[in-house]
């Protein structure tokens, strides 16, 4: 998990600043606010031709091959809420994703109004996170799979929400780069142990299941908060930051009174139980 998180944190670095740059009618006179979607609707042209002839199904040639479901990830949404013993650790999944796409979605207009960053300028910014990220992941990889994810959510998840919720106290550029390191590390820590906390609950067999409705939550999660936060900043382009902290919080207080008494299972022991079950 940690390693998809460090190539998600590379994807930043590359994608925000490229877009910021691509709307920039001053770098290239042809440039706009459209350039950056004609791009990005090559790359997922480039990208379907590259999976149509390199990717190899990892699936074994003697399993049997079962029909695509197209409303897989609206039945996975009713089993999270069927589901006893993940319904509560897939709420807090809920309210943390619902605070953190809040924080994301609306950071650019933020830095719009707040800082009066152009689109090149918060393009770069936006990269300077995903590489920092990336970065603390590929530096904390080894260390971080020493702990285990409980302990770890708990020590970094409320940074996380303290720190979005402080954007919107702060007037001064240094104050914003240390606020958005404090961010950005602490999330680092916290997004990994999380998904690690609630997939972990599955135990070994179910963990692809969980890690599915994991995926349903999320979406679900940033369509709600995209439609209620245009809301929000249209009353003011700071609120959506305070209760995308907000909810942070509350994902930490509820995480505290759900896992209280759960026994945590490391990264490395979770990885060792996969590698053995491989083996058997």
């Amino acid at each position: 998990i940690s390693i998809l998180q460090i190539t998600l944190g590379f994807a930043w670095v590359i994608g925000p600043p490229m877009g910021g740059w691509l709307s920039q009618k001053s770098l290239v006179s042809w440039f706009g606010y459209s350039t950056p979607f004609w791009v990005i609707m090559g790359l997922l042209v480039l990208m379907l031709v590259l999976g149509a002839i390199f990717y190899k199904d990892t699936r074994q040639k003697s399993e049997t091959l079962s029909k695509v479901n197209f409303f897989k990830n609206i039945t996975s949404i009713h089993e999270a809420f069927v589901e006893k013993n993940l319904r509560m650790a897939l709420l807090i999944w809920a309210v943390f994703v619902s605070g953190w796409w809040l924080f994301e979605a609306y950071l650019p207009t933020y830095l719009q109004q707040q800082w009066h960053f152009n689109p090149a300028i918060i393009g770069t910014f936006l990269g300077c996170m995903g590489a920092t990220y990336a970065t603390t992941q590929l530096l904390a990889l080894r260390w971080i799979a020493r702990f285990n994810p409980h302990t770890l959510v708990r020590s970094s998840l409320l940074i996380t929400g303290v720190s979005v919720a402080a954007y919107a106290l702060i007037h001064t550029a240094w104050v914003l780069i240390a606020l958005t390191a404090c961010f950005v590390i602490s999330m680092a820590f916290a997004l990994p142990s999380l998904i690690t906390s609630v997939s972990n609950l599955g135990g070994d067999e179910n963990q692809g299941h969980v890690m599915g409705m994991i995926s349903s939550i999320q979406a679900l999660s940033t369509v709600a908060m995209m439609l209620i936060g245009g809301f929000l900043v249209a009353m003011s382009y700071k609120i959506p930051l305070v209760a995308g902290g907000a909810l942070l919080v509350l994902a930490w207080v509820l995480f505290n009174i759900k896992f209280c008494h759960k026994k945590p299972v490391s990264l490395v022991s979770s990885i060792g139980k996969d590698a053995n079950a491989t083996a058997n």
